[in-house]
């Protein structure tokens, strides 16, 4: 899945209080966690590059979600369709080309900073600094006044034209 700045790139499954002081290790503060199931958690050591696609749907994983202790690069698209789907939490730095938000699919917990352009809806609070006409396909954007279908919310995106082409492996960005 990961190449890491070691070969080995272990789950590390941790209990709840494992999981809880670690957070406390690298200096989060409760209300950044308080959130979470408070469940067991797979522990990879930052950082960690995927030179493809994570997806989370697929995810192989013995507890509830991933904690990646350091940075994370994705080369691809990172999919999280289903909302049962294990959660994603970055201690690190986030990098990816594009990030498209909505507000159903959106982080729980960022630890660093998210790089790279970001479509997501203004109440998120999370920087949005690109056009998406200006970053992805013509054919996944939103017509003026369209609606989109399942309450996708991110900005002039249609949720359901971006994730049949994620689905039929067919690009979503520009270039």
């Amino acid at each position: 899945m990961c190449e890491g700045s070691a070969t080995n790139t272990e789950h590390l499954e941790q209990g709840w209080e494992e999981t809880v002081a670690l957070f406390e290790r690298r200096g989060l503060p409760e209300s950044s966690y308080e959130n979470l199931d408070e469940e067991s958690y797979d522990i990879l050591p930052g950082p960690l590059t995927v030179p493809g696609e994570l997806d989370l749907d697929a995810l192989e994983t013995s507890g509830t979600g991933v904690v990646v202790d350091g940075d994370l690069t994705v080369g691809g698209n990172i999919v999280n369709v289903d909302d049962g789907c294990p959660a994603l939490i970055v201690l690190g730095d986030l990098r990816a080309r594009v990030t498209i938000l909505s507000g159903e699919f959106s982080p729980e917990l960022v630890g660093g900073t998210l790089h790279g352009a970001v479509v997501a809806p203004a109440y998120l609070d999370l920087a949005q600094d690109v056009d998406p006409a200006s970053v992805l396909v013509p054919e996944v954007l939103r017509a003026d006044g369209e609606d989109c279908p399942r309450g996708f919310d991110a900005p002039r995106v249609h949720g359901g034209r971006l994730l049949s082409r994620i689905d039929e492996g067919l690009p979503v960005v520009l270039g």
